[in-house]
């Protein structure tokens, strides 16, 4: 009689009970009740998240699908050196510059 009645419920109901051993008919209605419960639940929730209104509107996975890496153009610019000033330079005399601060390498 039980296994007749749980044939006729939902499908997503039955394949949560077939596992179960169900004995008499109260069990499988508390066991029917608690599944639908659970999908009215989840229902709810999936109400309850912001979807998006437009097109424009996306959702992402991750930050590298938000902001997808684009090719850096590097410009140089020239700039032609006017006749050289040596008043900038007066103010440090050659012999206080140390060789050991002037060391060739990265900058780092």
């Amino acid at each position: 009689m039980v296994q007749m009645a749980a044939s006729g419920l939902n499908y997503d109901i039955r394949k949560r009970i077939f596992s179960q051993h169900l004995m008499d008919m109260s069990q499988l209605a508390e066991s029917a009740r608690q599944i639908e419960k659970l999908n009215a639940e989840k229902d709810k929730l999936k109400k309850s998240v912001k979807q998006p209104h437009t097109g424009s509107e996306r959702y992402y996975r991750n930050d590298k699908e938000r902001y997808p890496r684009k090719d850096k153009d590097h410009h140089i610019a020239l700039v032609e050196e006017e006749e050289y000033d040596d008043d900038i330079d007066d103010d440090v005399p050659i012999q206080d510059i140390h060789l050991a601060e002037l060391k060739s390498g990265p900058p780092y």
